[in-house]
């Protein structure tokens, strides 16, 4: 991808992070459960732990060590992406991820816990519960290793 204007990725960034804002709403209204199809449902959860619910419910000091730590990632993913921006580097991923974690870190403060809602069965079986923003996180994650790879940015 090309070198984009500032303005650009400031547009991206905020429709990523209004479209997780808004299933996020959506689903804390509205939904509870609601199954699409036997592999597929909407499921509301709320997750106070890291990733797949690891340390869910550890009370509010791991909760206040968790959003420390986000807080700081972000802040470290920030500045690479500046970094790599004044050096006309593509930062699309950094956005994704950027979008992803700070929508995540913004229900942490206000909801007291990340709302995840994509739920995968089968047969018994359960992939752990997400959202959008985990979606983005991972995507921009893998887009950057393969820069890394391909391109040694």
């Amino acid at each position: 991808m090309k070198y984009m204007r500032p303005a650009l990725y400031g547009i991206l960034f905020s429709v990523l992070f209004f479209i997780d804002r808004i299933t996020k709403y959506y689903v804390m209204q509205y939904i509870t459960f609601h199954e699409i199809s036997p592999l597929f449902s909407l499921c509301y959860v709320q997750n106070t732990g890291i990733s797949w619910g690891i340390a869910d419910g550890c009370g509010d000091i791991a909760q206040y060590i968790i959003m420390i730590v986000v807080a700081l990632l972000i802040g470290a993913i920030l500045q690479q992406t500046i970094g790599k921006y004044k050096k006309y580097k593509n930062i699309f991923p950094e956005i994704l991820v950027c979008a992803g974690a700070i929508s995540n870190l913004y229900d942490r403060i206000f909801y007291g816990g990340v709302i995840d809602f994509l739920s995968f069965h089968y047969n018994g079986w359960q992939f752990p519960v997400f959202n959008i923003a985990d979606m983005l996180i991972v995507c921009g994650i893998f887009l950057i290793c393969i820069n890394e790879i391909m391109y040694h940015e």
